[in-house]
Order: C-alpha cells, then sequence, then structure tokens
C-alpha cells in the first residue's frame, strides 16, 4: 500500500488531488479516482504513471481505475443555474391572472408565461425544411434538363 503522502509526491498535487492509490493484487495496482473523466484522462497516462509507481519500489505491471469519493478532497457545491430570462406579461394576460383564485396556482401560471414570452423573443425564426426548386428554376414550357435552342443573341 502506497501512502497519501509518498503517492501525492510520486504524481503530484493536482493528480494526488483526485486520486487515491488502493490495492495491488497481480501485478495490478487499483487507482480511486474522483470522477470517470480523470480516470479516463489518466488511463492516457498508464505508462508515466507505471514508471512513477515502480520508482517507489512498486512491482505493478498495470493500472486499473476505479471511480469513487477520494477521502480528504473537498467536494465543491453545485454551482446554481443561471437564471433564466423572464419578460413582461402584457396587460391582457395580467388581467386574466387575476381571475385566478388560488395565489400558488397564479403564480406558477405567470412564471410559466414570463418564461414562455421570453424564450419566444429571444429565440430566432426557425428554418423550413429543404423545398423543391422545380417550380421556380425552369421558363414554363421548358424542364431544366432541356437543352437551350439555339446560340445565344449578343443584346
Amino acid at each position: 500500500m502506497i501512502d497519501r503522502e509518498t503517492w501525492r509526491r510520486a504524481v503530484g498535487e493536482r493528480i494526488a488531488a483526485r486520486t487515491e492509490p488502493g490495492r495491488l493484487r497481480n501485478g495490478v495496482l487499483t487507482l480511486h479516482v474522483a470522477s470517470a473523466a480523470w480516470a479516463q484522462e489518466l488511463s492516457f497516462f498508464t505508462p508515466d504513471l507505471l514508471a512513477r509507481v515502480k520508482e517507489l519500489g512498486v512491482a505493478a505491471t498495470g493500472l486499473r481505475f476505479q471511480v469513487r469519493p477520494i477521502a480528504g478532497r473537498a467536494t465543491l457545491p453545485a454551482a446554481a443555474p443561471a437564471p433564466r430570462p423572464r419578460a413582461a406579461l402584457p396587460p391582457d394576460i395580467e388581467e386574466r391572472l387575476r381571475a385566478v383564485s388560488d395565489p400558488a396556482l397564479r403564480a406558477a401560471i405567470a412564471e410559466a408565461a414570463a418564461l414562455g414570452l421570453a424564450a419566444r423573443a429571444s429565440s430566432a425564426p426557425r428554418a423550413r425544411g429543404p423545398q423543391s426548386a422545380a417550380g421556380r428554376s425552369a421558363p414554363p414550357g421548358r424542364t431544366p434538363t432541356a437543352a437551350p435552342r439555339g446560340p445565344r443573341r449578343k443584346p
């Protein structure tokens, strides 16, 4: 087993803060990592990590990454989502909302309307799907693949 301080000196502060060495079994050292993203990133450095582990006197021939919480690692609070924009309600909607007797329902409807109006105002016009150009590309009585009727005259 590799103690945390020795591990930190071997791999550096950045990696040690997100990993913990686990047990060695059949030559494979288990590394506990803070996230799947870290496991993937560290997998690219397996040869280098193995060389560093061997310098510590550990006879590891392979690494196995296992995602789990890391002891002593401070977890950051989840970032609050950015507030969504709300539009001012038109007078006719405000008037209709006054008729709703339940205050919680009235507030929910007002919020939904404000969010919906803001989203509609900020969205770009939607693109139309592909359309045929056949009706617009050839003069009447002539198909787009027909050959010209003779030499062109200069004006």
